[in-house]
Parts: C-alpha cells; sequence; structure tokens
C-alpha cells in the first residue's frame, strides 16, 4: 500500500464487495440455502469452505471447495455461491484484475423438537364459554369454563 502526502494509507485496488456489507450476504445466504435431500436423509450437519475467484466486474468466475462434507452440500455451496452477484469496485487506470475471497456455508438441520410453523398457514382456535351457577348458594360468584382447541 502507498500513503498519501497526510500520512493516511490507500488502497491502490479496490476489491469487489456485496451489495450491503456482510450481513446482508449472510442473509441472502439463509434465504437462498436449500438443504439437499441426500443431506436431511442422512441428517448431515457441518460447514463446506470454499474459495471462489471474482472478476473486475465483481462476477464469480470461479469456485473451489476447500473442504467439505459431502452428500450434495458442496455443491449446494458452489451452486449459491455462484448466484451472487457483487458491486465492482472504481478500478483506477483500468486494472483488470482477479480477487480471490473464502467463504464457510454451515448447514445445520432443525431439532426435532422445534416446530416451524409456515407463513400461509392458518392456525384457528375455538373456544367455547359456558357459564355455570355456583355450588353453593352462599356464593354469588359465577364460574366461567374456556375449552381452547387449537387446528
Amino acid at each position: 500500500m502507498d500513503s498519501d502526502f497526510k500520512g493516511r494509507k490507500k488502497k491502490i485496488i479496490e476489491k469487489p464487495h456485496f451489495p450491503g456489507g456482510k450481513k446482508a450476504m449472510k442473509d441472502f445466504i439463509i434465504k437462498n440455502l436449500t438443504y439437499p435431500p441426500e443431506a436431511i436423509k442422512n441428517k448431515i450437519e457441518g460447514s463446506v469452505h470454499c474459495r471462489y475467484k471474482l472478476n473486475h466486474l465483481g462476477k464469480v468466475v470461479d469456485v473451489d471447495v476447500l473442504s467439505g462434507i459431502g452428500y450434495g452440500c458442496d455443491q449446494e455451496a458452489i451452486r449459491l455461491i455462484k448466484s451472487m452477484t457483487f458491486e465492482p469496485p472504481k478500478i483506477p487506470h483500468k486494472v483488470k484484475a482477479f480477487f480471490q475471497k473464502t467463504i464457510r456455508i454451515h448447514f445445520k438441520l432443525k431439532k426435532s423438537n422445534e416446530k416451524s410453523i409456515a407463513k400461509n398457514s392458518k392456525t384457528t382456535f375455538l373456544y367455547k364459554m359456558e357459564s355455570k351457577t355456583p355450588i353453593e348458594k352462599k356464593s354469588k360468584k359465577k364460574v366461567y369454563t374456556y375449552t381452547l382447541k387449537v387446528n
């Protein structure tokens, strides 16, 4: 890196970056990750460590799996990385360079006791209110019974 006359460091070449930063990339991965059926069947969990190459336009041109877990997870990680788009940097002097980055894609199954509710599912509650007269005639309080049924 060079430094300018004020002592600040300036970058010679900027790298392409994901629009919105790391949080946006994490959200993109969570939203677009499809757990492979073979991995679900065999209860496979773990991380796929990948290296990918970006061209000067911010397009992913090559993906290599550095360490994988198999059962279709490696291929899903490659598919996911290739679907990402990066914003190209403002390149001084029209330098056309390739950039390498690494990423870990985590695959974790939901626990069996965790229940997921679909966004479009409808839950209905049926309730019935009954008024009963008190058992003892001395008491003036009414007793109510509620029955809730969840469908």
